[in-house]
């Protein structure tokens, strides 16, 4: 198992330094290509599962919070209305470190959560506003005709430990169809490319080389994710596919282009 991952890390390795790599991965038998890009899917959907879990959990402990924390608030025809005495704070705590506060004002005296907090939530008339240091969201009512938040609607909205399992199974099915539609998509561009270029080289053969490059754009977007580079979700995108589709064109078009001058040396 340690050799096969080894060597699994390795061809990663040559793929990204050496295009030339891709000559020995277009002969080599389908199914090797596509273990290896079962071992991509693995390494994303456990990574992914980790993010995930990490998500709901917490998650978990906001609601719990809430859910012995909040009053009731009542929202009917896209206005909040909460019985007690406003302005009204309470203090929480995120992770057991970081403090952060929940406001809740319709009275419009507060026109964002509370500044001495990095964390802060404030529940207004018409909405709800979000802010962590510098970044704020805000959250419209609008289209919500008879909702009431609650002690119940917080425990209810709890995600429960077998739901996590099925999520988990999921999302390591929606990661490995994701890579095989995308491995496929973008061995049919390669094709294209190829045959611009002069390059003849099967579409199997393609999409071998395909199954090996997709590993590439899942690094960048794992790099760009772990370096905290504050990038929009369209640019980040991009970076995955162009990473792909970079590599993969540059593998065929040397690998074409050996494999036409070895046939030219016959």
């Amino acid at each position: 198992m340690a050799r096969q991952f080894g060597r699994f890390f390795s061809d990663i390795w040559r793929s990204a330094t050496d295009l030339r790599f891709y000559q020995e991965v277009a002969q080599r038998p389908f199914s090797v290509a596509f273990r290896h890009i079962l071992k991509v899917a693995g390494i994303f959907g456990t990574i992914s599962a980790i993010v995930m879990l990490s998500l709901l959990i917490f998650l978990n402990g906001v609601y719990h919070w809430c859910a012995g924390n909040l009053p009731t608030i009542a929202i009917k025809n896209g206005v909040a209305h909460a019985e007690v005495l406003q302005p009204y704070r309470v203090e929480g705590t995120a992770g057991g470190k970081e403090r952060f506060t929940v406001a809740i004002d319709t009275t419009g005296k507060m026109g964002r959560p509370d500044t001495n907090y990095r964390i802060g939530v404030l529940v207004k008339r018409t909405g709800l506003v979000f802010a962590m240091g510098d970044n704020i969201m805000e959250w419209s009512f609008t289209g919500l005709q008879d909702l009431t938040i609650d002690k119940n609607y917080f425990e209810r909205s709890i995600i429960r430990y077998r739901s996590m399992s099925l999520y988990v199974a999921g999302l390591y099915a929606a990661v490995l169809l994701l890579l095989i539609v995308q491995s496929s998509a973008a061995a049919v561009l390669g094709k294209g490319f190829g045959t611009l270029c002069g390059r003849s080289l099967s579409f199997i053969a393609i999409l071998k080389m395909s199954s090996y490059a997709i590993a590439l754009s899942v690094c960048a977007l794992f790099f760009v994710v772990l370096a905290g580079v504050r990038l929009q979700p369209f640019s980040i995108l991009a970076i995955y596919i162009l990473t792909h589709l970079a590599f993969l064109f540059g593998a065929v078009f040397v690998t074409g282009r050996h494999s036409s001058d070895e046939n030219d040396v016959d």
